[in-house]
């Protein structure tokens, strides 16, 4: 089943969540569509339905509302994977989660986050950390000041929580060579497996 899961209100994590409704509608999806969000972010996420909504569409599918209180407790569980969340710090409240999948693998999203303990632990020894890296290396005073986390920072988050491969996202790059940059902050610090990917990119767990 397929399921949508929202860490935050800011507008990069939900502008597109009204098209998303659409276009699975369009493509002929009846059944509810289960979504994932804290309260703070299901006031927003209702207001932009409503503001969007093209006539009566979305009478084509329920939305089977979850409101996520972040905690011990997993977000979801399936036959297939268990997720579980924690609070990031950032500007907004915001999940990082884990999942974890009956064949063993673990993966761990920090969502927009400043370096965080809560993280780490929620990384502990995952096979994958994909970690945001909004700033390059050396802007840890900027990215502090608005809850995000440069390249070396998430590093630092992988190497603490030993995790097997790291994952940068989540970034803007302003001049040629930004990327590469990211890249290089990111392995001064961390040796492991790291990769700034493209759109597109596909990365399996083991």
């Amino acid at each position: 089943m397929t399921r949508v899961i929202i860490t935050h209100e800011h507008l990069d994590h939900t502008y597109g969540f009204p098209s998303l409704l659409q276009s699975l509608w369009l493509m002929g999806r009846r059944e509810p569509l289960p979504v994932y969000a804290q309260p703070e972010t299901w006031l927003l996420l209702d207001r932009l339905v409503d503001a969007f909504r093209p006539g009566s569409w979305t009478r084509g599918f329920p939305i089977d509302r979850h409101t996520v209180i972040p905690g011990p407790h997993p977000l979801l569980e399936t036959s297939r994977m268990r997720i579980g969340s924690v609070a990031t710090r950032h500007s907004v409240p915001t999940l990082a989660l884990r999942i974890e999948t009956t064949r063993g693998s673990v993966a761990t999203y920090s969502a927009d986050t400043s370096p965080s303990e809560a993280v780490v632990a929620l990384a502990r020894r995952a096979d994958l950390l994909i970690h945001e890296a909004t700033f390059l290396a050396g802007a840890e005073a900027t990215a502090s000041q608005v809850g995000h986390s440069t390249a070396a920072q998430a590093a630092e988050v992988a190497v603490q929580a030993e995790a097997g491969r790291l994952v940068l996202i989540h970034f803007t790059p302003r001049d040629p060579g930004d990327l590469e940059r990211l890249a290089e902050g990111a392995a001064s610090v961390y040796t492991g497996p790291l990769d700034v990917p493209s759109d597109g990119a596909r990365i399996t767990l083991p």
